[in-house]
């Protein structure tokens, strides 16, 4: 700020500094006289070059939106707590706008988390939209270094938001529990609505043990058994799919591993979601490290 402040002009044949105290008094003449007096002493050391209005006003932010060690703490915790459904329709790019935000307040004052990138992909890993779910869960197994910068992450999470919204393909699921709800078009119209055609064999099953009919991307999800002698492998819309019988209760499905690798997936599931767990309190015990250390030296 100091040396972009500066402003040189042509005076004859001669290159000259400008005199920039007027934009500092212009600042100071906005700030009552406590705020006055605070940016003044903290420009004392200054230079005349530095003498300048942008400075000025550095000061005054600085001065004016501080972030104490609670302020902080709030917004880690509202960060690490964010889902995506938290957002109208799932929309990604207010997300962004929400995250980086966050960002540049905690970072203004240094309390930036170390892990930013893991919580950003945890808010994505919230997506109802399986594939865009799938990419970064991709991403992040290979390593890829787009996931080690949260900017990075944020950047293509929004292209790839905006290339399904243009293609017509996000329709993120409904959230349960809503206190309201869009009307059905043909109901409101005086039809009667439409019933959905009733479950029959396996999905039946799984319908009435309660388990999920669909995944999270929408897609049915399919509990037909192979048949003896059938493959318990297949190929549908370009994906590899395996037929776990012991998945969903013994239920079984086709899906991302075999039966033979059913145990080693879930300890891979549970090892996930302890190693967030124990992010998560890492972060909150940092947190209750920073407000000792804040009290100690109070005090």
């Amino acid at each position: 700020v100091k040396t972009n402040s500066q402003m040189q002009v042509l005076r004859g044949d001669r290159i000259v500094q400008e005199d920039m105290r007027w934009s500092r008094e212009l600042i100071l003449s906005s700030c009552d006289d406590e705020l006055s007096t605070k940016i003044r002493n903290a420009m004392a050391q200054y230079p005349t070059e530095w003498d300048t209005g942008p400075v000025a006003f550095y000061h005054l932010v600085n001065f004016v939106v501080s972030t104490s060690e609670d302020v902080a703490r709030g917004i880690v915790k509202t960060l690490t707590g964010l889902r995506l459904n938290n957002f109208p329709g799932e929309d990604v790019a207010q997300m962004a706008a929400t995250v980086r935000a966050a960002a540049a307040r905690l970072k203004s004052c240094g309390k930036l988390p170390t892990d930013m990138e893991d919580i950003v992909l945890e808010i994505l890993d919230s997506a109802s939209h399986f594939k865009f779910r799938s990419l970064f869960d991709t991403l992040k197994a290979i390593g890829d270094p787009v996931t080690k910068d949260y900017e990075k992450l944020l950047d293509r999470a929004v292209t790839s938001y905006f290339e399904y919204t243009l293609k017509g393909k996000w329709a993120p699921a409904h959230k349960k529990n809503s206190s309201f709800t869009a009307g059905k078009t043909p109901a409101a119209q005086g039809s009667p609505t439409p019933k959905p055609p009733p479950s029959s064999g396996a999905h039946a099953a799984a319908s009435q043990s309660g388990l999920r009919t669909h995944d999270a991307g929408g897609q049915p999800i399919d509990r037909t058994a192979p048949k003896p002698g059938q493959p318990h492998s297949r190929t549908k819309g370009g994906k590899t799919q395996h037929w776990c019988s012991e998945c969903d209760g013994k239920v079984g499905r086709w899906g991302n591993h075999p039966t033979s690798e059913h145990s080693a997936f879930v300890e891979k599931m549970k090892a996930r979601k302890n190693k967030r767990k124990e992010k998560k309190q890492n972060r909150g015990n940092q947190g209750s490290s920073d407000d000792s250390s804040t009290r100690t030296s109070r005090s």
